[in-house]
């Protein structure tokens, strides 16, 4: 059966939160339509799925990421043989992590693609980073489509 934590608040009855919980339970003890297995064991099925696919990804080969925080958030690089993506807002160091990266790898003597579909990378700044630009393959894609092809 699945359990369900519910946090009440003050300003909220508690019956009504308790009636929520029973229906849940109920739920997850009947079959899902179109399936012969209640979604208590698929959910169950799920979670094992989850854990055996979060452990091999933690054994897998990681890449120094260059910066030593950043290594300690990905779990001790970025994961060999996965496409890295950099998200966030202007100014937030998404370059500097991706130039750090690049550089840490180009100095173990590896090769390495810089997929740019905001026609951004500068190599001079590059080469000022410490990447080896003869180890770079830049790739210049029009949008986030081209990005995902070329990836």
């Amino acid at each position: 059966m699945i359990e369900v934590t519910v946090k009440m608040s003050r300003d909220h009855h508690s019956s009504h939160f308790e009636r929520e919980v029973v229906k849940e339970k109920m739920a997850a003890a009947a079959p899902m339509p179109g399936s012969s297995q209640p979604v208590a064991e698929l959910l169950r099925r799920l979670r094992e799925d989850t854990r055996r696919w979060a452990r091999r990804e933690l054994e897998r080969p990681r890449l120094d990421a260059g910066v030593e925080e950043l290594n300690r958030l990905l779990a001790g690089g970025w994961p060999l043989g996965k496409v890295g993506e950099l998200v966030g807002p202007d100014s937030s160091g998404r370059t500097r992590a991706a130039m750090a990266a690049v550089a840490a790898a180009t100095r173990r003597g590896e090769v390495t693609a810089w997929i740019d579909a905001a026609d951004a990378f500068d190599p001079a700044s590059a080469g000022v980073t410490g990447v080896d630009l003869q180890r770079v393959l830049w790739v210049r894609v029009s949008g986030v489509d081209g990005a995902v092809r070329a990836a």
